[in-house]
């Protein structure tokens, strides 16, 4: 299988009061390679 891109992403949610929460997330994404390690680019990421 051929991969083109790897992404990992990360989000948490904080419980503010009176019905108010807020929302932050993260994403990384890599360009890869048709040979390189994409396990090794995700813990990278990680």
């Amino acid at each position: 299988m051929k991969f083109t891109t790897v992404s990992v992403s990360y989000s948490r949610k904080f419980n503010l009061g009176n019905f108010e929460s807020l929302d932050l997330g993260c994403s990384l994404w890599a360009q890869v390679e048709d040979r390189e390690d994409t396990d090794g680019i995700t813990q990278f990421l990680y």
